[in-house]
């Protein structure tokens, strides 16, 4: 039985290396490199990332919230039927909008 399962291997390695390709690695020159980061300095001379970050412009943080409540009113006045009335007057939805 090992026998077989010997002979059943060899079988299968001689397949599989007779129908494979070899590839081998001869890289031609290329405008794909990285010569842009030639006169980069990965030395120690460059600043803690607490320092890199205190120079990053400083951006305003989105507000989620407000975004997220005027998403659910736009929703939730899809969803109500056409024969309801909404609770809100034009004055009031111009005021939340302007909010928002």
């Amino acid at each position: 039985m090992s026998g077989d399962l010997l002979s059943a291997l060899f079988k299968r390695r001689s397949q599989v290396e007779s129908g494979g390709e070899t590839w081998e690695s001869a890289p031609e020159k290329s405008i794909a490199d990285a010569s842009h980061l030639k006169d980069l300095s990965f030395a120690k001379d460059a600043p803690s990332a607490q320092e890199w970050l205190q120079q990053l412009e400083v951006t305003p943080e989105e507000d989620k919230l407000a975004e997220a409540l005027a998403d659910g009113m736009v929703e939730r006045r899809q969803e109500l039927p056409a024969h309801l009335c909404t609770a809100l007057s034009k004055e009031d939805t111009d005021r939340l909008n302007e909010l928002a």
